[in-house]
């Protein structure tokens, strides 16, 4: 079963330390959740994230440069379904804060993750190379680039939410099928801005492959069971043709005992 995007809720907020918003798991096979966090602050941190109250795993963090963004993908395996909260505790304030949670299906539940990446550059296109674990996988990330410049996905990825938030944070998640050994994924910038400092992340996810068992169960009787057995129908054999001779018996002394009047009768009818 392949890896497959389902769905995704995007939402951004200001100066806030504990941020919740709703999103919705379609029920589906081996579900995955991910939490994209984009950020700019360099003295915040992520000190927790729930969804339905059940903690998420972070898997990669960009950390952040002076004066520059952060960004950080968490996960969870086997999401509760139907629409339920999701809540992000920052150990201060950031200044503009923006979330994507994705759904994933045909996701493997023990070894979800397969590889991460992530980068602090001031290069364009900025971009990261995140590892694969075997042939088949989906890479997703998260960025996030404080400037006036606009930034943009590369071609191969698919976007699922992004864009400039108040005239300052560049933010986006996407994610693409895995191309090889690692998977590139790659952000660029158009309009002149300066160097402004980029911090994307990256995870791949591992592909749920079902694995068939054959189990094969053998009854087996030991000799002594089968003396047993034997025993026991020989007995049983033993006892039916008792019975039957008894029956036999007591019908011909019946069948006897009948007789006997018809006898006198005749007798009688001499005289």
């Amino acid at each position: 079963m392949a890896i497959a995007f389902v769905e995704s809720t995007s939402h951004t907020a200001t100066t806030g330390s504990v941020i919740s918003f709703s999103h919705t798991v379609t029920a589906g096979s081996n579900n995955v959740l991910i939490l994209a966090v984009m950020w700019s602050s360099d003295s915040t941190s992520v000190t927790g994230v729930t969804y339905n109250s059940v903690s998420m795993t972070s898997s990669v963090d960009s950390g952040s440069g002076a004066g520059s963004t952060r960004s950080q993908l968490f996960y969870l395996g086997n999401p509760s379904t139907g629409s339920n909260t999701v809540e992000v505790t920052f150990s201060g304030t950031p200044i503009r804060e923006a979330f994507v949670a994705s759904t994933f299906s045909g996701v493997d539940q023990a070894s979800t993750i397969g590889g991460t990446d992530s980068d602090i550059s001031t290069n364009t296109p900025s971009s990261i190379d995140v590892p694969v674990a075997g042939s088949a996988g989906m890479v997703v990330d998260a960025f996030a680039a404080e400037s006036t410049c606009t930034w943009a996905e590369a071609g191969a990825q698919t976007l699922m939410d992004g864009g400039q938030f108040e005239s300052a944070l560049n933010w986006g998640s996407s994610y693409r099928t895995h191309s090889g050994s690692t998977t590139n994924m790659g952000w660029t910038r158009t309009g002149a801005c300066g160097a402004p400092v980029a911090t994307p992340a990256g995870i791949s996810l591992t592909q749920f492959v079902s694995t068939a068992h054959t189990s094969t169960v053998t009854d087996s009787i030991s000799t002594s069971e089968t003396t047993v057995a034997q025993l026991d129908l020989s007995v049983a054999i033993t006892e039916t043709l008792t019975m039957i001779e008894t029956i036999v018996t007591d019908e011909e002394i019946l069948w006897t005992n009948q007789t006997k009047p018809s006898t006198s009768w005749t007798n009688q009818s001499k005289f």
